[in-house]
């Protein structure tokens, strides 16, 4: 009946969800279309199965109207898997379905980070080559100014945001550059600098322990609104 009403139209069965497992033979045999969507159509091992290998009598798509749109779920995905606050689970849950968007899209995840290594070795070996002929004019041993240990504090301190890392590396820049002016002129000891920077990664490497996000859920803090309020609590 739905058929004929829908003349020259065509027909998708909605059948997602929690449906009885003769639906989609029988949506198949009426020649109707049913919807396949990347995170729920994969195999066994948890691959997306392919666009070539789904049924001819199908409708592929990312996502339907209950769906969120593919980039607002991309980004809720890539939330969960990297906010530290997430429960593990849902973490681990979060990344699966992320590489099953990639499967889906066709992207390679294991080319991608070796070509992430690939690229990250070469930009350092591009770093080295720069100190030597441009500042040292040599090798020699344990000539390096250590600014490989630095670029892992930078990469904490930007929370592995590209735009944070840039604001990380000017701060840790700016620390290192003035280092010596402020010994100079202000007679403060350059050493301050290496404790500016231990505080704050020590900081940022303790609320980013799971114990650390459970103490501010279970103990938040607020802020203190007027002298009244100061009372009430002292109170």
């Amino acid at each position: 009946m739905i058929v004929e009403a829908a003349g020259g139209g065509e027909v998708v069965g909605e059948d997602l969800g929690y449906v009885p497992d003769y639906v989609r033979p029988h949506l198949a045999s009426l020649g109707i279309a049913g919807f396949r969507l990347p995170h729920w159509d994969f195999d066994e091992n948890g691959v997306v199965i392919p666009p070539d290998e789904l049924p001819e009598c199908s409708f592929a798509t990312y996502a339907t109207h209950d769906h969120d749109t593919i980039v607002a779920m991309w980004d809720a995905l890539r939330h969960d898997a990297r906010d530290p606050s997430v429960d593990a689970d849902d973490a681990e849950k979060a990344c699966g379905y992320l590489r099953r968007l990639c499967d889906f899209a066709g992207i390679a995840v294991e080319r991608e980070i070796a070509l992430a290594f690939l690229l990250s070795g070469a930009l350092a070996g591009l770093a080295g080559g720069i100190e030597v002929s441009g500042v040292t004019q040599r090798v020699y041993e344990k000539f390096s100014p250590g600014y490989g240990y630095t670029a892992i504090a930078v990469a904490l301190v930007g929370q592995r945001s590209p735009l944070g890392v840039v604001f990380a590396a000017i701060f840790f820049g700016a620390l290192d550059a003035g280092a010596s002016a402020v010994q100079r002129n202000v007679g403060v000891s350059s050493a301050l600098t290496s404790v500016i920077q231990a505080i704050v990664v020590l900081f940022l490497a303790a609320y980013s322990t799971e114990t650390a996000q459970r103490l501010f859920r279970l103990y938040p803090v607020h802020p203190v609104r007027s002298l009244s309020e100061v009372e009430e609590r002292a109170a």
